[in-house]
């Protein structure tokens, strides 16, 4: 099971308003099993008509063309953004474990790991001067010991000498 808002409890309603009727117009022919969605005599739906039904409202509705498996990845992300614990995101996705979906989403969300900076300089008591930067440590240029691959910072205040950040 997996909880809902009120708002998609609603339109739930509605559709099985829908489906009632169309049950009642076809009478002994319907073939309506309970299904949320189906055809209205209650057959199945064709998975290449719901998506190509999909595909023409996204389009419509002026969003990008995206399969609509692709939803679930987009709820996966939109949660962890929105501050959704890990453990939530992965029970309403069905992973086996929170590995599973720490492996598949986190990196889609950089703002996760700039939080996390700014909360832990806040517990050091910098919150109010800490800014989160990200510091490239793969390409990083030579250094004056001649050590490449090293990001070496030095703090003035809340700001690394001789980085800028970045704008967004």
């Amino acid at each position: 099971m997996v909880p809902i808002d009120a708002f998609t409890v609603d339109l739930l309603r509605v559709q099985r308003r829908v489906q009632d009727s169309e049950r009642a117009a076809w009478g002994d022919a319907s073939r309506h099993q309970d299904l949320v969605f189906c055809r209205e005599d209650g057959r199945l739906l064709r998975p290449e008509y719901v998506t190509r039904h999909f595909q023409a409202l996204a389009k419509k509705a002026g969003l990008p063309a995206i399969r609509l498996h692709d939803l679930r990845h987009t709820n996966a992300s939109l949660a962890l953004a929105a501050g959704i614990d890990i453990k939530v995101v992965s029970d309403r996705l069905g992973h086996s474990t929170m590995a599973v979906t720490a492996d598949l989403y986190t990196h889609v969300v950089p703002s996760l790991g700039r939080d996390a900076a700014k909360r832990i300089a806040g517990l050091l008591g910098v919150g109010a001067q800490a800014n989160a930067y990200e510091v490239p440590t793969r390409e990083a240029p030579e250094g004056p010991e001649g050590r490449s691959g090293h990001a070496s910072l030095q703090v003035d205040g809340a700001r690394p000498k001789g980085f800028e950040p970045p704008t967004f």
